[in-house]
């Protein structure tokens, strides 16, 4: 089994409270999610801010027609700073995803979303992966990227004074 492993950080401009409030919250999956994913139905522990035990689940559509639910489960939660959660019922063989809050000032802090997931299917899911599955997930980390710069502006550098 081949374990891949996908890592993007950011830089937001809010405080890393904010963001642990954010991020913490099931509710704001969603707003993170691609349009196309037609992300559906959440059910499950919908309660801010995650807690570990926690089991959340909604469908996404992978193709036209073609959905999936997905059960994840919140193992770790290290209240402020991260929070894991792994798939128990998915598209992967393994997904574990650990998102992480590191403040960097008082209204600045990084995001930094770590992913180790591998693939059912084999040898056929490894074959589709450079095809397929990191294209997709690529694409959803990027609108996700975009999403959030769009929900957390940075800052419009200050003008300089006029003489």
């Amino acid at each position: 089994m081949s374990i891949h492993t996908l890592h993007q950080t950011q830089i937001l401009s809010i405080s890393a409270a904010a963001a642990w409030t954010f991020f913490s919250n099931p509710a704001n999956l969603a707003q993170l999610t691609p349009p196309d994913l037609a992300m559906r139905r959440p059910g499950g522990d919908q309660i801010a801010p995650v807690f570990p035990g926690q089991m959340l689940w909604f469908q996404i559509q992978l193709a036209p027609f073609v959905w999936k639910t997905w059960l994840t489960h919140i193992t770790h939660v290290d209240p402020g700073v991260s929070f894991i959660d792994e798939q128990r019922s998915g598209p992967y063989k393994l997904w574990r995803h650990r998102h992480l809050i590191t403040p960097l000032t008082d209204s600045t802090c990084e995001i930094t979303d770590t992913v180790h997931y591998s693939l059912p299917f084999q040898p056929f899911g490894e074959l589709a992966h450079p095809l397929f599955v990191r294209p997709m997930l690529q694409k959803i980390f990027a609108y996700r990227r975009e999403t959030l710069e769009k929900i957390f502006p940075s800052p419009s550098p200050a003008s300089p004074p006029v003489a």
